[in-house]
């Protein structure tokens, strides 16, 4: 289900390109950007066997200068998943609930603009990730930070919706790789 979500957001960004480029209104001004967004938050790789697909919230601001097709952002998210299992805890013990992962992202990023409705994005900042741990028959929350990157595409549907699907991942031990699709406005 999930690649196939992943694949057709690929396949709409590759097949609204080309159309995207016949725009010929494409005015660049400069001008601060902020938006709100959420979605779905895919965990890829090893993420996918520590938690389930889960949803996040997205905030950003920045600025695009006069005749630039580059914008400087500042983008925070908080994204929320179930966990399939927790740590420590084995087939004897019970548990009411395995958890939730909650992950916290902050990064300092550019966009820059394909066409008059395409943009690329990238950029690094940390992730930080806190999940709760079995132990002495309590349950306490375990933190884990690192350097993080993203990259992407993001699509503009209008004078105010956006669509960008993009790949986090976290660099330190261990790492960590999720996939957010994010649809939302943007002012």
């Amino acid at each position: 289900m999930r690649k196939a979500l992943f694949v057709g957001i690929i396949a709409a960004l590759a097949v609204a390109a080309p159309l995207a480029a016949q725009d010929a209104d494409y005015k660049m001004s400069g001008s601060w950007i902020v938006s709100l967004g959420g979605g779905a938050t895919l965990p890829v790789g090893d993420a996918a066997d520590i938690f389930k697909t889960g949803y996040h919230g997205n905030a950003t601001i920045g600025y695009r200068p006069a005749g630039s097709r580059l914008s400087y952002m500042i983008d925070a998210g908080f994204h929320s998943a179930d966990n399939k299992f927790l740590v420590g805890l084995d087939s004897t013990d019970t548990a009411s609930s395995l958890g939730r992962s909650e992950i916290l992202t902050v990064f300092a990023r550019f966009n820059y603009d394909l066409s008059p409705n395409l943009y690329f994005l990238g950029g690094v900042g940390v992730l930080r990730r806190e999940f709760p741990v079995e132990g002495s028959n309590l349950i306490f929350t375990n933190t884990d930070a690192g350097i993080a990157a993203t990259g992407g595409l993001g699509l503009v549907l209008g004078k105010l919706l956006f669509l960008e699907g993009r790949v986090m991942h976290k660099f330190s031990d261990p790492s960590l790789t999720i996939v957010p699709i994010t649809i939302g406005v943007r002012f």
